[in-house]
């Protein structure tokens, strides 16, 4: 709608709503944005509170730490990574888009872990060795890529080294990690195979239909891919 009209990217929802919107539901609109944002910025801040105290500073950092103790060093924590979003985030005005920038940072990690999970439901006698290793040249990888090339080359992007987009590059990176993990299952195969346990009353048998369902959904993404890659 926008577009030749020296409308940003980042700027065309924000003029798309003025556009649209009677007068007197933008300030409506706006709340529900806020919201929605504030939300998510809770949300995000709650889960990297979680992960630091009970998966960094109580098993690794101070494993004799109290209950008290543990959430006071998260509570210190969570409103260091608070105050460090907002001061960052007016640095994201630089980048050409915000929604692809932040959809490269999120496949730094998002990818390796990604990549474990489907090859832990895949093949069940991974090593873990090979889970580990993967995961640490996976994020190894991804930041030499999409973080230290384009800072060291005053902001290029990797299409430049690669010839492929930050996209089609997370795909064979993901493929590559994938293939690392299979061979580790055949060179060094666990003895046993893995198997989950539950300790919760919740009936965990799988949906009968799960598999169709699956094959269903990959199909879809496929040609959805396949319609708009054109």
């Amino acid at each position: 709608m926008y577009f030749g009209q020296g409308v940003s990217n980042d700027d065309a929802y924000g003029k798309l709503v003025a556009d649209v919107l009677p007068a007197q539901l933008t300030g409506f609109f706006a709340a529900v944005m806020v919201g929605a944002i504030l939300s998510s910025f809770n949300a995000a801040l709650n889960s990297t509170s979680a992960l630091f105290s009970l998966g960094l500073y109580k098993h690794v950092i101070n494993p004799a730490a109290s209950d008290e103790k543990t959430v006071k060093t998260a509570k210190l924590f969570v409103t260091v990574i608070a105050i460090a979003a907002m001061f960052g985030a007016p640095l994201l005005s630089k980048t050409s888009s915000i929604f692809s920038y932040l959809q490269t940072m999120n496949g730094i990690y998002a990818i390796p872990i990604f990549a474990v999970v489907v090859m832990g439901m895949l093949n069940k006698r991974v090593p873990s060795a090979a889970a580990f290793y993967s995961m640490v040249i996976g994020l190894v990888v991804m930041i030499g890529l999409l973080i230290a090339y384009p800072a060291l080359n005053g902001g290029a992007n990797t299409t430049e080294l690669t010839g492929i987009s930050n996209f089609h590059t997370m795909g064979i990176v993901f493929g590559s990690l994938m293939l690392i993990m299979f061979i580790g299952a055949k060179v060094a195969p666990r003895e046993n195979p893995w198997e989950i346990t539950t300790n919760t009353p919740i009936d965990m048998t799988p949906w009968k239909g799960t598999k169709v369902a699956s094959i269903i959904l990959v199909i879809a993404v496929v040609a959805i891919y396949a319609a708009f890659s054109k």
